[in-house]
């Protein structure tokens, strides 16, 4: 199944029920200097990859993802503004593409990005710890044009995004999956996924705690142990 949505006004903040995001630890987070031109100073650089493609990852239990290569040409192409952050912080601007101060790829491995770093302290301060191995991971915030979606596996729903609008980069302090954020739209394909399962196996009283604790993750909701164990 594909599903398409229209595209934003490029640097136009998405709905949140839109916005999801996609975290990714060892990312080859990398400091580069190079040399400024004429009498400019040297410039640090924050080197890395915000997506890799073909890489199958579990977002969810039963719910698993892979980048198709190309997922990002046609944002890329259509020269969205998009930034780096750090954190997903818009008070924390690490470059922007219509600033020529974040440039972005894709390469056969994935989408790699290349921000010259602005001399402030936030900044600096990010250089150290990238430096010192304290922070490695990496994420982008994303909107979702065109997927596939593989239901052959009853248990494990299979996404593959093939066309995406981006809308940031960013080196990120916890690069786990309850960090991940799906859209809305994404979240009812899930139900409907998870609801046929349980139908499916003859589960029509509750939902399992199974079930339950996979949905309630989507939804972003925290329920005491007991009420997880035994769902009403």
């Amino acid at each position: 199944m594909n599903e398409k949505t229209k595209l934003q006004t490029a640097g136009e903040k998405p709905a949140d029920d839109e916005h999801e995001l996609r975290m990714m630890d060892a990312c080859e987070l990398s400091i580069k200097e190079r040399a400024g031109e004429g009498d400019e100073p040297a410039r640090k650089h924050l080197v890395g990859y915000a997506a890799m493609f073909n890489k199958r990852t579990t977002i969810y239990p039963g719910f698993d993802e892979v980048i198709a290569p190309g997922a990002f040409g046609k944002s890329l192409d259509a020269k969205d503004d998009v930034r780096a952050l750090f954190n997903h912080n818009p008070d924390h601007v690490l470059g922007r593409l219509a600033a020529d101060t974040l440039t972005l790829e894709e390469d056969t491995r994935g989408l790699k990005y290349d921000i010259t770093l602005p001399d402030t302290q936030f900044a600096n301060d990010l250089h150290v710890l990238i430096s010192r191995g304290d922070i490695t991971g990496s994420s982008f915030a994303f909107r979702c044009i065109v997927d596939e979606k593989d239901e052959s596996n009853p248990k494990v729903l299979l996404r593959t995004l093939k066309e995406v609008q981006l809308f940031d980069v960013s080196p990120v302090t916890y690069p786990a999956y309850k960090q991940t954020k799906v859209s809305a739209r994404m979240t009812e394909t899930l139900r409907e996924f998870y609801n046929g399962y349980a139908e499916e196996n003859g589960i029509t009283a509750t939902p399992s705690p199974y079930i339950r604790r996979i949905v309630d993750a989507m939804l972003g909701i925290h329920r005491p142990q007991a009420e997880q164990d035994n769902p009403k």
